[in-house]
């Protein structure tokens, strides 16, 4: 949570411009997602400026489920609506 506790500080700091926080939509984003005591809100407190850099993507599941591809995982997920996998 080093991000978290990072944008917090950014959050309480004076609004000056002189004070960035640069993190990975997931970090940023992703910690409001998954956590309810957030201390900040995302979306009101913290405004994107740019990007500096972009990564690939990648989607990974447990050798257990029998999911190899995209399409393999839309067939398990139209099979059970509304249950994640």
């Amino acid at each position: 949570m080093p991000i978290t506790l990072a944008a917090l500080k950014v959050v309480r700091e004076a609004t000056d411009g002189h004070t960035l926080l640069v993190g990975s939509p997931s970090e940023v984003g992703g910690n409001a997602l998954i956590s309810k005591r957030s201390r900040f809100n995302v979306l009101t407190d913290l405004s994107v400026v740019g990007t500096i850099g972009s990564q690939p993507l990648i989607l990974v599941t447990t050798s257990r489920s029998g999911v190899n591809d995209v399409v393999g995982l839309q067939t398990v997920l139209a099979k059970q609506p509304g249950k994640s996998v």
